[in-house]
């Protein structure tokens, strides 16, 4: 019986040992207990166990059994719980290399995708700056071709104002050359006397409009009075000489004193008289083209004046002479409708029909020079 129970705590010490983790729980056995010494030999010798024994042998057994089988119960349970234990830690243990797998894979797809975000900052901060980079130089391009735009803007604005400049410099020039000029003349105008005071009238004819405008509004009203009252001062000196020298038959010195009165005041109230003594000087000298020209002059403006009738006669012959048959015819007829009273309208009577037939017949030889008519009496007084 003490075997028995000492096998059963080696199995249960055992089991013990494997719920510890490996670490044996040892259940000491009781000593087994010295049988008395028995000198006799009948003692010694192993007699064999009766009915009676072997009965209550059974029922000391009844117990031990049943402890048996419970603890048999017991380990038959600690070892399934062991064995569940076990597959709950294999499944444990699986779960963790699958999660250690997840996480490797994850720490791995984490990598990856830092090292592709770090390359994608990089690629992107590398764009910006090249952006960054081809807009600071596009920014500068601009400046610069701002810079010369207003550079170039400069130098044509400069260029500019050195052309005004010396545009302004060359009309001060010119405005200077004039009122030097305008100078000159006035004091040549107001120096000297009698016909070398014509000068000065010269050099005030040698300016033109242009250098007329150069002069102040003083510098020509001053030289507009000086030129007026020379002019007329020597205009009347030309006129009264013209017209002596007509009473004295000096034809020559006459047409040149009147050709001069005539071109310092060509529209003053003494012109129209002054022409029809230069037509008259320029006839008698047998100038027929000078004598047309003054007296065509004279012709407008002959209303009024005494021996009109006279100047148109010699202005009719004048052209006559000139072959001009129609022109004569013009004259001739205006000088007998105008002066059908006058001294010489038979006369032009007589020439305007030579003129017509003249006229008529062409070509015809030009008529003979006609004597010239005898002046009026008091023809030097007109």
């Amino acid at each position: 019986m003490k075997a028995k129970r000492a096998v059963v705590d080696q199995a249960a010490a055992k089991f013990l040992g494997r719920l510890g983790g490996g670490h044996a729980i040892r259940v000491e056995p009781e000593p087994p207990q010295k049988p008395p010494e028995n000198t006799d030999q009948e003692s010694v010798t192993m007699r064999q166990p009766s009915d009676l024994e072997r009965a209550a042998d059974g029922e000391e057994r009844r117990p031990a059994d049943r402890e048996l089988a419970e603890l048999r119960k017991e380990v038959v349970e600690a070892r399934n719980l062991i064995i569940k234990t076990d597959n709950l830690l294999k499944n444990l243990h699986a779960e963790l290399k699958t999660i250690s797998k997840k996480n490797d894979d994850n720490y791995r797809r984490s990598w990856f995708a830092s090292g592709a975000a770090y390359l994608a900052f990089v690629v992107a901060a590398a764009i910006m700056v090249v952006l960054a980079a081809r807009a600071s130089v596009a920014t500068e391009r601009a400046k610069v071709e701002a810079a010369q735009v207003d550079v170039d803007k400069a130098k044509q604005a400069n260029t500019e104002a050195e052309a005004r400049l010396a545009k302004a410099k060359g009309e001060s020039d010119q405005a200077k050359a004039a009122s030097d000029r305008g100078l000159l003349a006035f004091k040549l105008m107001g120096e000297g006397e009698g016909e070398a005071r014509l000068k000065g009238i010269d050099e005030l004819a040698k300016l033109d409009k242009a250098d007329r405008a150069k002069l102040t509004a003083l510098e020509q009203r001053a030289l507009d009075e000086r030129a007026r009252a020379l002019k007329g001062e020597l205009a009347a000196t030309a006129l009264e000489k013209g017209r002596s020298a007509f009473r004295r038959e000096d034809m020559k010195t006459a047409a040149a004193e009147l050709k001069r009165f005539l071109a310092l005041d060509p529209d003053g109230s003494e012109a129209p008289a002054a022409a029809f003594y230069l037509g008259a000087a320029l006839y008698t000298m047998k100038d027929y083209e000078g004598a047309a020209a003054a007296l065509e002059k004279f012709a407008p403006r002959s209303k009024g004046i005494k021996n009109a009738d006279y100047g148109l006669f010699m202005l009719g012959q004048a052209h006559e002479m000139l072959g001009h048959a129609e022109r004569a015819i013009e004259v001739y007829k205006r000088g007998v409708a105008e002066y059908p009273a006058g001294e010489f309208v038979t006369q032009m009577q007589a020439r305007l029909r030579v003129s017509q037939r003249a006229a008529s017949a062409q070509p015809a030889p030009a008529p003979g020079a006609p004597a010239p008519a005898v002046a009026p009496a008091g023809a030097t007084q007109a």
